[in-house]
């Protein structure tokens, strides 16, 4: 399979005609989810969202072959990195030589599954249970609802430190903090189906359930990634 889809090698990266599926999982939410607008960035309720997400994840890389294998090393790095600091000495922000990022915003260091470095792209499967009826998930104007906005916001790395509210700290696990992509620009594409929310009457209009299936592929082979997945 993956002779079919190599197109040529140029010194230690091969480059493909079609991405290489690394891994598939499926995450979950149930709570609120607000939309954004200019005065109300929803930044809180992002973080919130994105550490639910967080657990999820941190047990993926826990149980899934490849991921567990980088797991050790991650903390290396985070070991080390602290002791940098400590000396006086700023590491930069995505060590070059290493597979997954290490990416610091504020106290928080973040490892995403998805990143650059790795060539990684993601497409999404969402199904979206909310309090209205389904359906409406385009308005009038043709944009979608922002609270998918929302969603994939708490589904990246903070873009900035002006994202994580100045009053939250990593809790007890969370060091490192997974996210699924480094960037939401590397979502290629997603389907999303909405349907009505039942049973969840003593909850807020802006209750949700959420199940997102996750594929994620590499769109080149480097050494960095080679033999992440079982199709590599």
């Amino acid at each position: 399979m993956l002779l079919r889809c190599i197109v040529e090698r140029e010194n230690e990266e091969i480059r493909l005609n079609h991405p290489v599926e690394f891994m598939r999982l499926t995450l979950t939410y149930e709570g609120p989810l607000h939309a954004a607008s200019g005065g109300e960035t929803r930044n809180a309720e992002k973080h919130t969202i994105r550490q639910r997400f967080h657990r999820e994840l941190r047990d993926a890389w826990q149980t899934h072959l490849a991921l567990r294998d980088s797991l050790g090393r991650q903390m290396s790095r985070i070991q080390s990195r602290v002791r940098e600091m400590e000396a006086g000495r700023r590491m930069p922000t995505v060590p070059k030589s290493v597979a997954f990022p290490i990416i610091q915003r504020v106290d928080f260091n973040f490892v995403p599954l998805v990143c650059r470095d790795l060539y990684g792209i993601c497409e999404l499967d969402i199904l979206f249970l909310r309090r209205e009826p389904a359906g409406g998930i385009v308005n009038q104007a043709g944009d979608i609802d922002n609270r998918i906005k929302v969603l994939f916001d708490a589904l990246r790395v903070p873009q900035n430190d002006n994202e994580i509210p100045s009053t939250i700290t990593p809790d007890f696990g969370e060091d490192p903090f997974y996210c699924l992509l480094e960037d939401d620009k590397l979502i290629t594409s997603f389907r999303l189906e909405s349907d009505q929310l039942f049973g969840e009457r003593e909850q807020s209009d802006a209750w949700v359930k959420l199940v997102i299936r996750a594929t994620v592929k590499v769109q080149r082979l480097i050494p960095e990634n080679v033999g992440l997945g079982d199709t590599i």
